[in-house]
């Protein structure tokens, strides 16, 4: 996986456990520290796609790719898993006066607060991958006609 100079990159294997959600938050909340706002919705969104791929699916580990690009400030987060089903967001219709669900909003909140979602499907299983809008890191200039998290994304089967 190659990037630009101007990105910040972390990538993890976590076992299929429910603290891998926690650990993959640790790990990429150090690259979005700059931005508050966005680290705030990164490490949410972070946290119910690694939740899902562990829950919702029969994988050994769960990878995770992050990149965030220093330039532009675009913050790319990838969730691979085993399973090559397709995730969908759930349609929600409580019925008056019931509790709300306690689970089941993953990909409805990936929807709602990434600025671009989607999936690849691999050989191996499939990624699911968002991305979030950031206050650049630095002002510095040569920006790569494409962003660094832009180019990770396409490179998403390779790294399976």
């Amino acid at each position: 996986m190659t990037t630009s100079t101007h990105a910040l990159l972390a990538e993890l294997t976590l076992p299929s456990h429910p603290r891998s959600a926690a650990r993959a938050r640790h790990a990429v909340g150090v690259l979005v520290e700059h931005d508050i706002e966005a680290a705030d919705r990164v490490l949410l969104l972070l946290s119910e796609a690694v939740a899902n791929a562990v829950e919702h699916t029969c994988s050994g580990h769960v990878r995770v790719v992050a990149a965030v690009d220093e330039v532009s400030g675009e913050i790319f987060c990838g969730v691979f898993d085993t399973d090559p089903c397709i995730p969908t967001p759930a349609q929600f219709t409580e019925a008056e006066g019931a509790e709300p669900a306690e689970s089941g909003r993953g990909l409805v909140l990936i929807d709602a607060l990434s600025d671009a979602w989607g999936h690849v499907r691999c050989r191996a299983g499939k990624w699911l991958w968002f991305r979030v809008l950031s206050e650049p890191r630095t002002t510095a200039g040569g920006r790569s006609t494409a962003p660094a998290a832009a180019r990770t994304r396409t490179r998403l089967c390779g790294a399976a």
